[in-house]
């Protein structure tokens, strides 16, 4: 049986309360692929990623929405 929560908890870093929705951008500093579509980011490229499930997106497959 899973066990779901039936919200996100609380991230709480060195006392500042962060966001569990939404997306942020980072420059990457290990290759890793795309999980949308699988395809190859390099070092040094620029991603967006989900703050809370940390899936990665390259250029092409960003998410257009700020949830």
């Amino acid at each position: 049986k899973d066990i779901v929560k039936d919200k996100p908890w609380k991230k709480i870093v060195f006392g500042k309360e962060l966001p569990v929705e939404g997306f942020d951008e980072m420059t990457m500093d290990d290759a890793t692929l795309c999980d949308s579509c699988q395809q190859e980011i390099l070092v040094g490229e620029r991603v967006q990623y989900h703050v809370r499930l940390g899936k990665v997106y390259c250029k092409e497959c960003r998410q257009d929405s700020t949830d």
